[in-house]
């Protein structure tokens, strides 16, 4: 009993059309093999984890697909990488106390090196300087285009009590005359 092989004098071109990706942190990237054949097996980590034309994954690594004609024949591709831009921690800290008086004003910064700063107030610049109560934070945009949210900073404005001077006695004196001044107890110095 004979039984004929198929027999593949040259295998199928297999190629992926986008190559090395980068996206940002829990972004999706699509690549897409060439077209023309029967069968895809996308490869990651020595698994098939896909079996059409088009594969789409969030997780970063090594990957590549194999063709295979009609013929039976199978090419593979070159390996390609997925890769996550580098996103820092964005944090937004107060210069000083967060706790301010009445009529003082305090500057939060933002993590500098992102492309764009949106306040919670507004501002769109890296520094804010407040002078009301409030809850601030600041998102940002990296300069590959990956968003971060800061942490949030609390600002309290005290109010200023009022400076009172009293006399124990009285005001007009004369030439070698005493008379104390007291200030009321509201500060502490």
């Amino acid at each position: 009993q004979y039984q004929l092989n198929r027999l593949c004098g040259t295998t199928p071109d297999v190629s992926i059309l986008e190559g090395d990706q980068s996206v940002c942190p829990g972004d999706e990237a699509t690549f897409t093999a060439n077209a023309g054949l029967d069968q895809y097996e996308w490869i990651v980590d020595g698994s098939i984890v896909s079996n059409d034309q088009t594969y789409s994954t969030t997780e970063t690594g090594s990957l590549f697909v194999r063709g295979i004609d009609a013929n039976g024949c199978i090419g593979v591709s070159e390996v390609v990488d997925l890769s996550n831009f580098s996103v820092p921690n964005l944090v937004a800290s107060a210069n000083g106390s967060s706790t301010i008086c009445d009529g003082e004003a305090i500057t939060i910064e933002a993590t500098p090196g992102f492309a764009s700063y949106s306040w919670s107030n507004g501002e769109t610049t890296q520094s804010i300087e407040v002078v009301t109560d409030g809850i601030f934070s600041v998102s940002a945009i990296t300069p590959d285009g990956c968003p971060a949210e800061s942490n949030e900073v609390e600002v309290e404005v005290q109010g200023v009590p009022s400076l009172s001077i009293v006399a124990d006695g009285d005001v007009v004196i004369c030439l070698g005359s005493t008379v104390t001044l007291s200030a009321n107890d509201a500060f502490d110095s």
